[in-house]
């Protein structure tokens, strides 16, 4: 009977200790799920500029509970998750960082990603266009010129979506087109319609001439706007080069006679040097010599 009793008793205890170990194994089994951690809006080699948007992931099977920022360990923030970092790269000096988010979870269990990333907030020369040639050029300023691929005096550029760039030249009195690549394309002008290759023309009054273009806009639908300084007037070209017309001159309308005369009334134009065109069609131009920024309706 004492033997079958201490038997009883040895089993009853094999059973406890059994199940010690179990429940102890089975809070084990419950970190079997790493504390994982992303930066997740920046690759590692990226060169970043301006204001970057960090954002970290971190997940766990317990809760995360904490996630900390660094650059070049010093800590720039923490909160939880997901957390995001407004990094404003131009308060650093360019160069090399390590990029680190580090988290942790409710049983003090952590975890870590860095990456190394490159500032550049300087502003590389690339090349420029013009000099009688094609292409992007790194060599000295080029003499002025009247042919399709010079310059004489260009005072407007705009680029559109595209990548092509039109400019305004007061000397050349037109506007030239040139691709991204810095291949001329043509201009306009010169009392025609069409993009052209020839010389330079000279200055004019009608609908299709100009009289030293100061500014160049050009809106989303491809419709060309000039403010043409010594017309007195803001002309307005279809993307095939052709013309259709001008604002100004003391009356609403776009008109195809020759430039008015400038004016002081709220129609007209006293040498417009600049001109913005808003997505709806509000014309806004910088009218110089009248001390006054216009609004016209397209």
């Amino acid at each position: 009977m004492l033997i079958m009793e201490k038997r009883i008793k040895w089993i009853i205890f094999l059973c406890l200790l059994a199940f010690i170990i179990l429940m102890s194994c089975g809070d084990d089994d419950q970190h079997k799920t790493p504390l994982t951690v992303k930066i997740a809006s920046l690759g590692h080699g990226a060169t970043v500029t301006g204001i970057v948007s960090v954002s970290v992931s971190a997940s766990d099977n317990v809760g995360v509970t904490k996630v900390e920022f660094y650059i070049d360990n010093i800590l720039r923030c923490s909160g939880i998750v997901p957390c995001t970092y407004q990094w404003n790269t131009a308060a650093e000096v360019d160069g090399l960082y390590t990029v680190k988010a580090r988290a942790y979870d409710e049983e003090a269990h952590s975890g870590e990603h860095s990456i190394t990333v490159n500032v550049d907030n300087i502003a590389d020369a690339i090349g420029w266009i013009g000099g009688a040639g094609n292409g992007w050029k790194t060599g000295t300023a080029p003499a002025s010129g009247s042919d399709y691929q010079s310059f004489n005096l260009p005072s407007g550029v705009y680029v559109d979506s595209a990548g092509n760039i039109y400019v305004a030249e007061e000397n050349n009195h037109r506007i030239s087109k040139w691709d991204k690549n810095g291949n001329a394309i043509g201009w306009i002008g010169g009392g025609s319609n069409g993009w052209k290759t020839g010389t330079a023309p000279t200055s004019g009054s009608d609908y299709q001439s100009f009289n030293m273009p100061f500014d160049v806009y050009v809106d989303g639908a491809g419709i060309i706007y000039i403010a043409d300084l010594f017309n007195h007037r803001i002309s307005k070209w279809y993307g095939n080069g052709n013309a259709m017309g001008w604002i100004g001159g003391g009356s609403n309308g776009w008109k195809t006679s020759t430039a008015p005369t400038f004016g002081s009334d709220y129609q007209s134009f006293n040498f417009p040097k600049d001109l913005y065109i808003d997505g709806v069609g509000n014309i806004y131009v910088a009218d110089s010599n009248n001390h006054r920024i216009n609004k016209w309706k397209d």
